[in-house]
């Protein structure tokens, strides 16, 4: 109730007082007018306590001054050009607008009014509503733009229920944009929309059996689960969560994950197969560090049926106990430093050992933190290569003997014959005249018999010898040795006129013993099996041998010295050309060339130790070319 007013002053100072006492900024204003009457500013004529709180300024700093003197930043305002308005018709004004004061931004709503020719105005500094506001709705698009830029999918969903609070269906209150696209919507179609509007018989899938649980019972719930409805088909991660009478329903794709791990235990089946048919037994063991990550044992992770099997009685402990707890394991510590060193140095270890009357081959890899061992069972190999050895032990002590029984034989054979030569030699000498012309042949007989074998008795012995004695490889210079071998057929040579064409030859790995007796035994048949009416010509020529020869026993990808040894002798039928390098083989009888058939045995011998190949070819009356392939 208002209290008595005694005097005009009275009045005044009392709602002086109450101006000053309200919490809304007031200020009164009169207009400027320029001498046609046309407003063109504003005065401030008063102003309360709290307008000079909310700006700062006294009374006495603005009161008689011009609005835009005080505040500048007024002139382009909204706000500012409705007071001429509100000057003009009277009409009250009620605005809202965002002040630039001193360089802060103020908000501002403004009720005017015009009293007599002024204007009032009653200001409220909103900032604080206006900031709260602003930030909740930037909360808000930022908390949408989360939503819809989520590859998660987002459902928020109230339960619709009957009269008897049964729920039946769910309506969309929210979701973003990845649940829109997947479903083959938008999120406008969708918000405010009951499931089952959009998705009829939804009742039926296992979702809403969950989002009916959750919201009956409180209980948040979260499984992986694969769904094929509505065109929607794959693998997904749920959450579900009570969110008042509803449910919020997150989702996420892990069809891309799911599948991998499809064809990870596929492959993981694949490979167990494998593993488990394969031929080497196979295991891969984890180190085992102590706090300070020293290595102090080991620990079965993988094994193949192969290794358990190999294992035995000791598989169940390999595979659940630590190493150094398997029992027996007399060489426990053995092993356990070779596995240390394998896993300090990365080296692999490949090595053979035996355990309960087996043997084994077995190589340690390093794998990570720890190693993968393979072991095959060798003891067939084993048992196989112990034969092998004592039956090349037995070889080589036959082949001693037999090469001691060639010498001796040799010398014991050689001595008989001299014997029977010198003794016709004293017989013809002695008893000519009463031996008579028949006996004197039978007696050349005899010794022609004699030298010819004393012969075969030389080459059997010389190809004994190639056959079987491995003489040390050097460098060799064909032309040298060839040079020596003209040297050694020097009477041969002289007397029967031949003629030798030779070119530059190269030098070769081989025994320079085995190659002067394969070039002497070519170069004496090349004169041996000359023709009468002329005298023998030999060429003898080299080049290396052409890719894909295609001869027995060289190497398709490897380069031989080729030489050819030519001559314009007597020659022999083509049919021949492989059985003349038999043992005892002769195309001709033993009164038209001398010789025993081992010459050219011996040749092929000495070729195949070199790691070559020799051929023949010839033609009757045409002469004969021996083609001899040396490695490079």
């Amino acid at each position: 109730m208002t209290p008595p007013v005694t005097s005009l002053q009275q009045q005044i100072d009392y709602y002086e007082q109450l101006l000053n006492s309200i919490a809304t900024a007031i200020v009164t204003m009169a207009p400027l007018r320029d001498p046609s009457g046309s407003i063109i500013e504003f005065i401030f004529k008063a102003v309360n306590s709290q307008w000079e709180i909310d700006n700062q300024k006294q009374a006495a700093e603005v009161l008689g001054q011009r609005l835009l003197d005080v505040f500048p930043n007024m002139a382009n305002s909204l706000t500012y050009r409705q007071f001429f308005d509100l000057a003009k018709t009277g009409q009250p004004i009620l605005t809202t607008e965002l002040f630039d004061l001193d360089g802060s931004p103020i908000y501002l709503q403004i009720h005017g009014v015009r009293v007599g020719d002024d204007i009032v105005l009653s200001i409220n500094n909103i900032t604080a509503y206006w900031q709260a506001q602003r930030e909740s709705q930037e909360q808000s698009e930022l908390l949408r733009s989360v939503v819809d830029h989520s590859p998660t999918g987002i459902i928020l969903a109230e339960a619709i229920r009957n009269n008897e609070g049964v729920v039946y269906d769910f309506r969309y209150l929210l979701t973003n944009a990845y649940n829109a696209e997947l479903t083959g919507h938008t999120v406008e179609q969708m918000t405010g929309k009951t499931i089952g509007e959009l998705f009829p018989g939804w009742q039926s899938v296992t979702l809403f059996t969950t989002f009916k649980t959750v919201v009956e019972t409180g209980k948040s719930q979260r499984y992986p689960f694969e769904y094929d409805h509505y065109g929607v088909k794959g693998w997904f991660e749920g959450s579900f969560q009570k969110q008042g009478d509803g449910v919020l329903f997150t989702f996420l794709d892990v069809s891309a994950i799911k599948q991998a791990e499809v064809d990870q235990e596929v492959q993981a089946v694949r490979l167990k197969a494998i593993l488990d048919n394969s031929q080497t037994a196979i295991s891969l063991h984890e180190a085992i560090r102590n706090e300070h990550g020293e290595l102090v044992d080991f620990k079965t992770v993988l094994a193949n049926r192969l290794a358990i099997e190999q294992w035995g009685s000791l598989a169940d402990q390999i595979q659940n106990l630590p190493y150094s707890h398997i029992s027996p394991n007399p060489n426990a510590a053995v092993e356990f430093a070779r596995f240390k060193q394998v896993i300090e140095t990365g080296e692999t270890v490949i090595f053979e050992y035996n355990y309960e009357d087996s043997w084994h081959l077995m190589a340690i890899a390093k794998q990570g933190d720890g190693l993968v061992i393979s072991f095959i069972n060798i003891t067939d190999i084993h048992r196989y290569r112990e034969q092998l050895e004592a039956t090349n032990q037995e070889l080589k002590r036959s082949n001693e003997s037999l090469q001691q029984f060639a010498y001796v034989a040799s010398h014991d054979l050689q001595e008989p014959l001299r014997k029977i030569m010198a003794f016709g030699d004293m017989l013809t000498d002695l008893h000519r005249d009463s031996l008579g012309a028949g006996g004197a042949d039978l007696v050349s007989r005899m010794q022609q018999s004699a030298k010819r074998m004393s012969q075969l008795i030389r080459d059997l012995l010389d190809y004994s010898r190639v056959s079987t004695q491995k003489d040390t490889f050097e460098e060799v210079d064909l032309n040298t040795l060839l040079a020596d071998v003209q040297s050694d057929l020097e009477v041969r040579i002289r007397d029967s006129g031949a003629t030798f064409v030779i070119e530059t030859l190269p030098t070769v790995s081989g025994s320079p013993v085995q190659l002067q007796q394969l070039m002497q035994n070519l170069l004496s048949n090349a004169i041996k099996f000359g023709r009468k009416e002329q005298p023998p010509l030999v060429r003898v020529c080299c080049q290396l041998a052409k890719p894909g020869h295609g001869l027995a026993g060289l190497h398709p990808e490897r380069s031989y010295w080729q030489l050819s040894i030519e001559d314009n002798g007597i020659g022999f039928d083509g049919q021949y050309a492989e059985r003349i390098f038999q043992v005892f083989q002769r195309l001709h009888g033993k009164g038209q060339f001398d010789g025993t058939g081992v010459g050219l045995a011996i040749c092929r011998k000495v070729v195949e130790n070199h790691g070559g190949a020799i051929v023949a070819h010839s033609y009757p009356g045409k002469g004969a070319t021996f083609t001899v392939w040396l490695p490079v």
